[in-house]
């Protein structure tokens, strides 16, 4: 995030509203982390899924069963995730909606 050009969009619509350019900014030091990035395909290749249940898959679901292979795809993976890392390290993973994160929380508490 460029801090600098964000002070200056708001220094120049404060003083074209309010006449004031009184926005003061701060610079702290990030510590950033190495991310990797894996899609829907990435994790049928590392679940090692035939190539016709991967075009499946892959296709945008025509029915609610086949959200459900999805959805069951993703879980076994992040299992896997979960259990071939080590123990100090953390994984982070965006999921799109609440039904799916409330599922994955119910699998990991009983871990």
């Amino acid at each position: 995030m460029n801090v600098q050009k964000f002070t200056k969009y708001f220094r120049e619509f404060e003083i074209n509203h309010d006449g004031f350019s009184q926005i003061p900014w701060i610079d702290i030091p990030v510590k950033t982390f190495p991310v990797d990035v894996f899609y829907l395909d990435d994790i049928c290749h590392a679940m090692n899924i035939p190539e016709l249940q991967q075009k499946a898959i892959l296709n945008e679901p025509k029915k609610p069963s086949m959200m459900q292979e999805r959805r069951d795809l993703f879980i076994s993976w992040m299992f896997r995730c979960h259990i071939d890392s080590p123990v100090d390290d953390a994984f982070l993973a965006f999921l799109p909606g609440i039904a799916i994160i409330a599922e994955l929380v119910g699998y990991f508490v009983i871990i």
